[in-house]
């Protein structure tokens, strides 16, 4: 995609995508709501057999907080570039429409009629 280069350039994606992609203005934004129980399922060591535990607020907070520290370790607290990395973004958008399904079959179907006489 043109238009995305160098840092930071994840603040400016949406902007791009809906003026690229949205021609009759019906995508809105949407916020992606996560539930509040989640499952981990994890390897205590590299033989082991997976494991499965839920986690529930605090500890998605506290999961969050380990990934955020141990990516400030690895990267020596930015000193260090991580290359070969790769960051998945989720970016949601709800299609909004002008009339509900009825009034829009009802309406093209009206207005086909009209063309064929």
């Amino acid at each position: 995609m043109s238009g995305l280069t160098g840092p930071h350039v994840i603040t400016h994606a949406a902007p791009l995508l809906l003026h690229r992609f949205d021609k009759f203005n019906s995508l809105r934004a949407t916020t992606v709501k996560l539930g509040d129980n989640w499952s981990k399922t994890f390897q205590r060591g590299l033989l082991s057999n997976p494991e499965t535990t839920g986690l529930n607020k605090q500890g998605q907070r506290d999961e969050r907080s380990r990934a955020f520290d141990l990516l400030d370790a690895l990267s020596k607290s930015g000193a260090l570039t991580l290359n070969g990395c790769t960051l998945h973004v989720v970016l949601a958008a709800t299609h909004t429409f002008d009339l509900d399904l009825l009034n829009t079959v009802v309406q093209v179907r009206t207005q086909r009629q009209h063309l064929l006489v």
